[in-house]
């Protein structure tokens, strides 16, 4: 009766490796003797699109933390001194938070939840919602999958938020990163609104701590400088660094584009 059922099903979904995946992860654990040999090779495909899925959000993982690495080696030169490096040991040993804009499908914070689901580091997306509240169309179903595999593997860690409107249970953040998200949002154009949603996010951020984003273009390099000066002005944050590309292996393109606003210990 088993085997009968699980051919039904299997031949509902020929057309579609999205939904062999989906099915997988229903189902309770199969024997290979269990699966008839006319579905063998579903389930072979499936694990193999699976594997390449979770080799691709690893790999975004693994960039965050090279372009991390980068910034600790290039962009720490403040108006005001050093800024504190990016400490990934500090999040894994429970010393700092962290959270992410614009994480997405990203590994980044799941490597830290997969060390420990109980480190305070968090999530923010539009995907990780209603995608009529949010107006974001999962039309791929490996998306919708994923999202809703993060959200039950790890609950309270994935927010979905816009980052206007920043509202994270346990209050503000040592770390708040954003990679290929925040930054695209600034435009030269829009001062007023820029400097507004810095303010908002940086009231995520707890008194001397860190918020990194990139990449920024060199054109606007000067908006962000503009931008920095009126936030310390306003005693929001302490020390930033300046959008100077670097010389030699460390300009490429995104190495160097790493903003860091350090804010103020006795910050509002």
């Amino acid at each position: 009766m088993a085997v009968v059922l699980i051919q039904r099903l299997f031949t509902g979904l020929k057309s579609s490796w999205i939904g062999a995946i989906l099915l997988l992860a229903s189902l309770p654990a199969m024997t290979a003797a269990a699966v008839p040999p006319e579905c063998s090779h579903f389930l072979t495909y499936a694990q193999k699109q699976a594997r390449v899925w979770d080799t691709v959000t690893r790999r975004h993982s693994g960039l965050i933390f090279n372009r991390l690495a980068i910034a600790n080696r290039s962009s720490l030169k403040g108006v005001n001194g050093r800024l504190p490096p990016f400490d990934k040991e500090a999040v894994l040993n429970g010393s700092k938070s962290l959270l992410s804009l614009g994480e997405g499908l990203s590994s980044f914070v799941s490597f830290f939840l997969d060390a420990d689901p109980r480190l305070r580091v968090h999530a923010v997306d539009m995907i990780y919602g209603d995608s009529e509240e949010f107006a974001v169309e999962l039309q791929d179903a490996m998306i919708h999958f994923e999202v809703e595999n993060l959200r039950r593997k790890y609950p309270g860690h994935y927010h979905a938020q816009y980052f206007q409107n920043l509202d994270i249970p346990g209050g503000r953040f040592d770390e708040v990163v954003s990679s290929h998200s925040l930054a695209y949002l600034f435009d030269a154009g829009r001062f007023d609104e820029d400097l507004e949603l810095l303010r908002r996010i940086l009231a995520a951020v707890k008194p001397g701590g860190v918020l990194r984003f990139w990449p920024i273009r060199p054109d606007l390099y000067p908006h962000m400088e503009k931008l920095a000066r009126h936030l310390m002005s306003e005693g929001l944050i302490r020390n930033h660094n300046r959008g100077t590309p670097p010389r030699g292996r460390l300009a490429e393109p995104e190495a160097h584009a790493v903003v860091i606003f350090q804010t103020a210990l006795d910050r509002p």
